[in-house]
């Protein structure tokens, strides 16, 4: 028996001869790439007017945000207004708390203590006298410091004169 061997052969494509595209091709091509054309139109202007919606969006927020934050300055200045004028209240009523007149009525009429009727005063010495002694006193202390100051200086010098090689 002989085995019949399958041979196979390489196929080769067909060469067909180039046809012309005929006329109705032709349009349909120009009419595919005109509808491409108006379809790249179209989203790029659907891409325009989406960003500026976008942009518009952006600004309408940041100016929100603006407006509030002015709401919210002038509350503060209000607030800072009303305790500027508390405090000016505060120090008046101080100023009149402190009052010598005041002070001499809670004296007496709250805490019962009586003005006095006999006031003695006292006499001190000449301040003249006093401030002489103490300049006199305050020289003689210069006087000392200043000579206590060349004895160190002296000693310092000497010090360094034994200590060094001859």
């Amino acid at each position: 028996m002989v085995l019949a061997e399958e041979k196979s052969y390489a196929r080769q494509p067909s060469r067909q001869p180039s046809k012309r595209p005929s006329r109705a091709s032709k349009k349909r091509k120009i009419a595919g790439r005109q509808q491409r054309k108006k379809l790249v139109v179209y989203l790029q202007l659907t891409a325009i007017i989406l960003g500026c919606f976008g942009i518009g969006l952006i600004y309408i927020q940041k100016h929100h945000q603006v407006t509030a934050l002015g709401y919210i300055v002038e509350e503060e200045r209000q607030s800072v207004a009303v305790l500027q004028r508390d405090i000016k209240q505060l120090e008046l009523e101080a100023a009149e708390l402190q009052c010598p007149e005041r002070v001499e009525e809670v004296a007496i009429n709250k805490i019962g203590m009586n003005k006095p009727e006999n006031v003695l005063l006292a006499a001190l010495p000449a301040a003249e006298d006093n401030t002489a002694e103490q300049k006199q006193n305050a020289l003689q202390d210069q006087d000392n410091e200043q000579e206590k100051g060349l004895l160190m200086a002296l000693k310092q010098f000497m010090g360094r004169a034994e200590a060094s090689p001859q």
